[in-house]
């Protein structure tokens, strides 16, 4: 009974460890760019460096946290969420400073 205990112990982590995905690989929230029309370029391209690291900070962690446990944990899916969150916001400055032509970073 042990063996069997085991075995499917071991399939549910192979299954569930599939599920997280890559920063890469996750979509960034639908936020809008006009929050920020009234930002001048450099105001632009400081919450675009901002959030730039802050994105490079949350992306390792998400890789680290999902190879070190290996199954999808209630955090991880928050920080897939925040990590959304950040990505959607960065994809919204960028528009705002394409649309107002400040210079491309």
């Amino acid at each position: 009974m042990n063996r069997l205990s085991f075995l499917i112990q071991c399939l549910i982590f192979i299954l569930l460890a599939g599920c997280s995905l890559p920063p890469k690989d996750i979509e960034g929230a639908n936020i809008s760019h006009q929050q920020f029309n009234t930002f001048s370029c450099e105001q632009l391209e400081i919450e675009m460096a901002d959030l730039a690291r802050q994105l490079e900070k949350k992306a390792v962690g998400l890789v680290s946290s999902q190879t070190a446990v290996g199954l999808v944990s209630s955090q991880t899916k928050e920080e897939e969420v925040e990590f959304a969150y950040l990505k959607g916001h960065y994809e919204a400055v960028a528009k705002a400073a394409t649309r107002k032509r400040c210079a491309p970073y």
